[in-house]
């Protein structure tokens, strides 16, 4: 959903997309330019433009035509493997890029297109221990959350050129045939994840522990995300069943 709340993008398993006005419930526009299932749509912070990801291994950017009010495709980008996840940085003038199987994190500038390959390993090295299946940037903008394949996720700063491992999240059960989905809360203290379990792990980022975790889907959770300006959480199963958490007084522990 934009920032505004006014549009929504759909990802489509023929490789489309589309453009959803919810004001009016109908499509404005639709592409095809995906050969492969669209795995991720993502709206840049200040609503001007949106990024979407494929098993292609393509990431397609498209721009607003302010004076036709319509978007454009601008860049599309290729990558040797799936790409897996992305995201935007807080001042909408980088995308960042998750592939899998790969070690590193690309840092696309979106004035020139220029890619800068940041190194997710601690010792710089090139062994690929892990895939990053999900990114978040905080909402400070400050910290890159990473959800990978190997039980763990990873908060990385991301203020400079390259990326400094900060936190170790365990806890979760997530694998090489899991597709994690992770996010921050609205104040940045804290962090859900998915896990194989069913349950949505809740961790207290300062001191990397868990301090909850919220049993309400009877399969696995497929998505999760947090609300842009509330502290409301919603989750998606396998089950059929959406839940929607709201946080109350206490983060670690929302209401259904």
């Amino acid at each position: 959903m934009s920032i505004d709340s006014n549009y929504l993008l759909a990802g489509g398993m023929d490789g489309s997309h589309h453009v959803l006005d919810l004001s009016s419930f109908s499509v404005l526009q639709s592409f095809q330019d995906h050969k492969k299932y669209v795995v991720r749509a993502r709206w840049s912070p200040d609503g001007t433009s949106y990024a979407t990801a494929s098993y292609d291994k393509s990431v397609c950017f498209y721009k607003s035509e302010q004076d036709k009010g319509e978007f454009r495709l601008q860049r599309r980008l290729e990558f040797a493997q799936n790409v897996e996840a992305l995201d935007f940085t807080k001042d909408s003038k980088t995308l960042i890029v998750a592939v899998r199987e790969d070690n590193y994190l690309n840092f696309v500038d979106l004035s020139s297109f220029n890619i800068n390959r940041r190194n997710m390993n601690k010792n710089q090295d090139d062994h690929v221990s892990f895939s990053a299946l999900d990114i978040s940037v905080s909402p400070s903008g400050a910290h890159l959350l990473v959800a990978t394949d190997r039980d763990r996720l990873i908060v990385y700063s991301i203020l400079d050129e390259s990326l400094k491992m900060m936190k170790n999240l365990w806890g979760a059960r997530n694998d090489i045939y899991s597709q994690p989905r992770a996010c921050w809360d609205i104040s940045g203290k804290y962090v859900y994840s998915t896990s194989q379990d069913n349950k949505i792990y809740v961790w207290d980022v300062v001191s990397q522990k868990v301090v909850s975790k919220l049993h309400a889907h009877s399969a696995l959770v497929r998505d999760i995300d947090h609300h842009l300006h509330e502290n409301i959480i919603c989750s998606g199963s396998y089950d059929r069943s959406i839940c929607l958490w709201k946080e109350s007084n206490n983060p670690t522990s929302p209401d259904i």
